[in-house]
């Protein structure tokens, strides 16, 4: 099969299956020129026959006829820079004769794309998808409509279903609330693995020309050849599966939703991917009128695919063979891993592939293969794929500057990711071996059954493939349970291939005998851990969610491997306050048991996991007495006097207005570790809420969240992490709690504290320059950057690559006058690298940040607060009980003055014989605004209003 280029006119005949086309036929049919001369008779004749063929308006007609004609050349536009006019480097019959000839391909071979299948089966995961748009996302696609139910596991059409599924189905639906495993990784804006996606299907659709006729590749990129995407996208339908908004043109023109521009993006790279940079600068320009030298234009896109293209240059001029792999390797072209190599990562010595140490960690896996293939080729790709599973396996995020696009999702510690991407490559390495994972499982039994494991990984350097340190030594020879979250990794990866390879019973075994080498424990207590490891409640969450047990066992793992079996509950209101030793130290008050420690270990159990942070884990969970939902913070053995801080501060604030409460704390019992209990926030995602809020509703909630800000500050306290991720906002209540305060500190006068606090987009300019006497005032910087993502409807507000970037986003707002004489005050220095960065900018009014979207939010008063929000000096900024002060006028006059309305204004024929006057008494005493007068339940039930219920009720016991 032939495969022409988009940019090009061609007369390839095109055979496909019905398809969508947004694009008129009767407007170009006059234009239709043909490349070179040809009998008329013989045009006549096939005319004839393609009309006989192919009915009139058909989309096989549409598309040969699309196909045919040359591209009008408008005389008055503007024509690109001659730099960026390029031909497509690759040979479209080389690139279809690679495809073609690649080896059979099934799902099973990718576990990468598999272990991202929905937690439930596809037939029943999102019926919105299913039933109503695979159809016409198939129709638009050129794919054969023929029902998934009807095709063979083996068939790959059922196969690109799922890929479909995988790359534009929408993780939350309300009619079915189904969950999809990655939908907490904000996985539409993540340009790589979209990348990945995408040309997964388009490998599926060229590898199968019969059950997919009409390539992908030639369908995307003639549409995105055109200025018509848009219109296309939506009449596809496809805008449906990743948004669902139905104003999508608005969305559109506007290009403010993350998901519509990350399908721009995914089509950006798969350009590139077969094409090359020349050719995404000439898309930019000539489609989208942009200027690829500019600055604005798509920076995102551009930086990304820049810093890919430096690194590649780079890696090639090395002549690296793993980055040449033959035509059949599984990456197929190694443009699409280049992709998801992490931007600048040649510029640190943090590169973990290093050349020096790379051989070692070969060797210890048994790579590369010992055993030929008959063609030498074959073994050749193999092991260049086996490279690339190892380099996704063990990379590591947190060590330097430099940002991947999956970095933010803390990839390491996901570890059913983790375990997918080693047994990717063990599967690898099994499928193209003799005797199929007979010596590989020998190795590794050898080395699970080894009790100096610790030992051997750092015999064998692999402790530099995942973290970078100078102390890493001295780590594992004080401290031999190797608690180091990068190092734990591993075990858990290592964990993750004995359940794998063996079943749960070896990771039972594994994780008492291999790991635990602290030979303290009571002989009772791993007596009963091996015989059943977990809880009878824990046990039933792993049947329940098998495939999630990587989660469970992550949460025990990162707990020393031990299960929190150990339920202490305090009676209510019984906390010892204001315990602080002379030396600063904080001590927990001591946890009275109400029961035996047998009887309270299922007190709780875990529904789902929520959300994760450095320090600790979080899952929705369930009071079992109460049958209450919760939530429970599994903390991570880090120093015991960070916990108990955590806690006393907890303790401290408990009580306080919109303070997330705490409701129970749960020891284990030989760690002594804690679980913090929480109330239970139906708290919407703030990506999804904050774009809906109102001019009303932003004030509401600034105001709610500085009414805990100033209760916090007036007890001595600074929580140095407000983000929006740490205000919870249950909208439809209008609650608001602030959580997370685990980074939370008492403030001293003169103090010094750490400046490695706060989330990046958030951190105030006092920890940027390292000013360690920092006060209150960092929360209100913060506030500051909340505030005015809500209202310009720019989140982040300052959006900054690393900590010295982000000073940079800062100065050019605020300009670097301020910032000198901020400097001068407090007697600060930049790094000369840092100066040169920062550079010299004038202040931006913020009315430069205006636009259509946000004009009805940005207020004079708005602007005014703002600006005594984000200011260099944090001695200049407002304090949270001045800014409440700023916001009651403006509250009061968007309320108003209203007289009460009495009851009977609610009156009508429709209810007049329900609203009596009792029931209006019982009314009026349960709608008050002070909590404390309103009826108890006691004192309800003995209402007049119920007394015929009572009567009733009095007379039937009489009766029995």
């Amino acid at each position: 099969m032939d495969l022409s280029s988009p940019f090009k006119p061609s007369n390839t005949t095109i055979f496909h299956h019905p398809s969508l086309t947004p694009f008129p036929l009767k407007t170009h049919l006059q234009n239709l020129k043909f490349r070179k001369p040809f009998s008329p008779i013989t045009a006549i004749t096939n005319s004839q026959q393609e009309q006989e063929q192919l009915p009139q308006n058909s989309p096989q007609r549409l598309l040969k006829e699309l196909s045919q004609r040359q591209k009008i050349i408008n005389p008055n536009k503007r024509l690109p820079p001659k730099r960026f006019i390029l031909k497509p480097p690759l040979d479209d019959a080389k690139l279809a004769q690679r495809f073609l000839n690649s080896p059979q391909l099934s799902l099973k071979q990718f576990p990468l794309l598999s272990s991202c299948l929905p937690s439930m089966k596809l037939n029943n995961a999102d019926k919105t998808w299913v039933d109503e748009f695979l159809l016409e996302a198939k129709q638009a696609l050129g794919y054969p409509l023929e029902p998934s139910e009807n095709l063979s596991d083996d068939n790959p059409a059922k196969q690109f279903d799922v890929l479909l599924y995988l790359a534009f189905g929408h993780p939350h639906c309300e009619r079915t609330n189904a969950r999809h495993v990655r939908s907490g990784h904000s996985r539409l804006g993540f340009l790589g693995q979209y990348v990945l996606e995408l040309a997964m299907c388009e490998f599926f659709m060229q590898r199968y020309p019969r059950e997919s006729p009409g390539p992908m590749r030639e369908r995307v990129y003639g549409l995105i050849g055109k200025k018509y995407l848009p219109k296309w996208v939506k009449a596809a339908s496809l805008h449906n599966l990743i948004f669902q908004f139905d104003d999508m043109d608005k969305l559109i023109r506007k290009e403010r939703e993350p998901p519509v521009k990350s399908v721009v993006w995914a089509l950006f790279g798969a350009i590139y991917l077969c094409y090359g940079m020349p050719e995404v600068y000439r898309v930019l320009f000539e489609v989208f009128g942009l200027d690829p030298e500019d600055e604005e234009c798509q920076p995102k896109l551009r930086r990304q695919l820049e810093d890919v293209d430096y690194v590649s240059a780079e890696f090639e001029g090395k002549k690296l063979s793993w980055q040449e792999p033959p035509e059949d390797a599984l990456f197929a072209h190694p443009r699409l891993f280049r992709a998801c190599v992490p931007p600048g990562m040649h510029r640190f010595r943090g590169n973990i592939w290093d050349y020096d140490a790379r051989p070692q960690v070969m060797n210890t896996l048994g790579y590369p293969l010992k055993v030929k293939d008959r063609i030498p080729e074959i073994t050749n790709a193999r092991n260049i794929e086996l490279g690339l599973g190892l380099q996704l396996a063990f990379l590591h995020p947190s060590k330097h500057k430099f940002e991947h696009p999956r970095f933010c999702f803390e990839r390491l510690e996901y570890v059913g990711q983790k375990i997918q991407d080693l047994v990717m490559a063990e599967r690898l390495l099994i499928k193209h071996i003799d005797a199929p994972g007979k010596w590989l499982q020998e190795k590794h039994r050898r080395i699970l059954l080894n009790k100096f494991c610790g030992k051997y990984l750092r015999e064998k350097h692999l402790h530099r493939f995942i973290i970078y340190s100078e102390e890493v030594q001295d780590s594992y020879e004080q401290n031999r349970r190797l608690r180091n979250p990068a190092t734990t990794s591993v075990q858990q990866a290592i964990h993750g291939l004995a359940y794998t390879v063996y079943g749960k019973p070896d990771v039972r075994r594994l994780m008492f005998e291999v790991f635990d080498f602290e030979q303290t424990q009571p002989k009772a207590f791993i007596t009963i851990n091996k015989m059943g490891l977990l809880g009878p409640k824990h046990r039933v969450g792993i049947l329940k969610y098998r495939s999630q047990f990587m989660l469970l066992s992550h949460f025990i793992l990162t707990q020393s491997f031990e299960i929190y079996n150990a339920c202490i509950t305090r009676p209510k209101g019984h906390i010892d306050r204001h315990i602080i030793d002379v030396k600063g130290s904080y001590m927990i008050p001591q946890m009275h048991v109400r029961v035996p420690f047998q009887c309270d270990q299922d007190d709780y159990e875990v529904v789902r996991k929520v959300g994760r942070g450095k320090y600790s884990e979080v899952f929705e969970g369930i009071n079992v007495n109460s049958n209450e939902k919760c939530v429970i913070k599994i903390l991570k053995p880090v120093k015991k006097k960070k916990i108990k801080r955590e806690i006393k501060i907890l303790q401290n604030l408990c009580g306080g207005p919109n303070v997330i409460k705490l409701l129970d704390i749960v020891r284990d019992q030989h760690s002594k570790t804690p679980s913090l209990i929480f109330e239970y926030v139906n708290s919407t995602d703030f990506k999804v809420l904050y774009p809906t809020l109102t001019d009303y509703d932003i004030r509401y909630y600034i105001y709610e969240l500085l009414k805990a800000l100033d209760y916090c500050h007036s007890q001595g306290i600074m929580h140095r992490d407000v983000k929006p991720h740490n205000v919870m906002i249950d909208h439809e209540l209008r609650k608001l709690r602030l959580i997370d305060w685990g980074l939370a500190e008492f403030y001293h006068p003169g103090k010094e504290y750490n400046v490695r606090v706060a989330s990046r987009y958030f951190k105030g300019p006092e920890l940027l320059v390292d000013l360690q006497d920092y006060d209150y005032s960092l929360d209100m910087w913060s506030l500051g950057c909340m505030f005015a993502g809500m209202i310009f409807r720019k989140e982040p507000f300052f959006y900054g690559h690393d900590n010295q970037d982000q000073l940079v986003k800062i100065a050019r707002v605020l300009g670097t006058d301020e910032l000198n004489a901020y400097l001068n005050k407090y007697q600060l220095e930049l790094e000369p690298q840092l100066e040169a960065l920062v550079g010299r900018h004038s202040r931006k009014p913020w009315s430069k940040f205006m636009n259509a979207d946000n004009q009805h939010l940005v207020s004079p008063e708005a602007i005014d607060f703002l600006d005594k929000l984000l200011r260099y000096d944090h001695q200049d900024r407002l304090t949270a009980k001045e800014a409440m002060l700023e916001l009651e006028p403006q509250l009061e006059a968007l309320v108003g003055r209203h007289s009460r309305k009495p009851w009977s204004k609610f009156m009508n024929a429709d209810n007049q014989h329900l609203v009596s006057p009792e029931a209006i008494d019982f009314l009026d005493k349960l709608l008050r605004y002070d909590h404390q007068d309103r009826l108890t339940a006691k004192e309800a039930m003995s209402h007049p209003y119920f007394m015929q219920v009572r009567a009733a009720e009095n007379s039937r016991m009489r009766t029995q």
